[in-house]
């Protein structure tokens, strides 16, 4: 795997589960657009100056009642966010798991299939008693595939040789000047 493809799953993976250090550089980047700071230097500003100016434009932002449900959430104790989140976690036991949820749309699928497949046989029975002639029904379309289970990627991020550019680059043309 060369490096540009490592990098790229690395940041899919930061999209995708929101990790603390994901949330830093997007914060970062956040900063470095608001405040017309490149990157670079950003990385080297003190992170309580760049965290608390990101949380002052996001309270500035919200309205009324969320700075309320904010002020709740900061100001709470370790025994209430601890029943807090005890509660939250029995609420998302008792929602449907995802293989229930699996096999409950499974079965409305073939309920809805059941459903068209007799409303295409009655369309043409009506249709032949108008016509006086035999119609076969319209078969309906076919379903789609299923999409793939998704792969957790496997990185390789050692590398042999200090010259990483050169080697995971070796398909890009150069930017050197023509003689």
């Amino acid at each position: 795997m060369n490096l540009f493809h490592a990098i790229s799953v690395i940041a899919l993976r930061g999209v995708l589960t929101d990790d603390a250090e994901y949330r830093l550089r997007k914060i970062f980047r956040w900063y470095s657009r608001t405040f017309a700071t490149p990157l670079h230097e950003v990385e080297d500003l003190p992170v309580e100056d760049v965290l608390l100016a990101y949380f002052e434009t996001s309270f500035e932002d919200m309205k009324a009642e969320e700075i309320k449900e904010q002020i709740r959430l900061l100001t709470e104790t370790n025994e209430e966010r601890i029943a807090r989140e005890k509660a939250e976690e029995e609420q998302t036991t008792r929602e449907m798991t995802d293989e229930e949820f699996l096999r409950q749309a499974e079965a409305q699928a073939r309920e809805k299939k059941l459903r068209k497949e007799k409303k295409a046989k009655e369309d043409a029975q009506l249709l032949s008693n108008l016509l006086e002639e035999p119609v076969a029904p319209v078969e309906p379309k076919p379903e789609p595939p299923a999409m793939p289970e998704p792969v957790e990627p496997e990185i390789d991020r050692t590398f042999e040789s200090s010259n990483l550019l050169d080697e995971a680059l070796p398909d890009l043309p150069s930017f050197t000047p023509r003689e």
